[in-house]
């Protein structure tokens, strides 16, 4: 085989492969996904800035509240956030 031909096929197969890889990458659905991290992201951020924003109110020390000592409160607000993300993405997905 000469170099051309090698060359050719080995062309050939890197267009086939990238043609597949842009297919699959089409067939997901990115804005769903991306809707439901953004709304996460967002819901996250109010309510652990609520949550850190009421400590200072209640003249709670904040590097208390951002330390270990904190940490089952911001678990919490994980799964909240989390459920409060699926609530939200499943009205917007119900009214389209």
């Amino acid at each position: 085989m000469t170099i051309g031909k090698i060359l050719s096929v080995l062309g050939l197969s890197m267009m086939t492969m990238f043609k597949d890889i842009f297919k699959a990458l089409t067939s997901f659905d990115f804005q769903s996904n991306a809707d439901y991290i953004g709304t996460f992201v967002i819901v996250y951020l109010s309510l652990g800035g609520g949550f850190v924003f009421m400590m200072l109110l209640l003249g709670i020390n904040p590097t208390l509240v951002l330390s270990v000592i904190a940490a089952p409160v911001w678990i919490y607000i994980v799964f909240t956030a989390n459920r409060v993300t699926k609530y939200i993405v499943t009205k917007k997905k119900s009214r389209k």
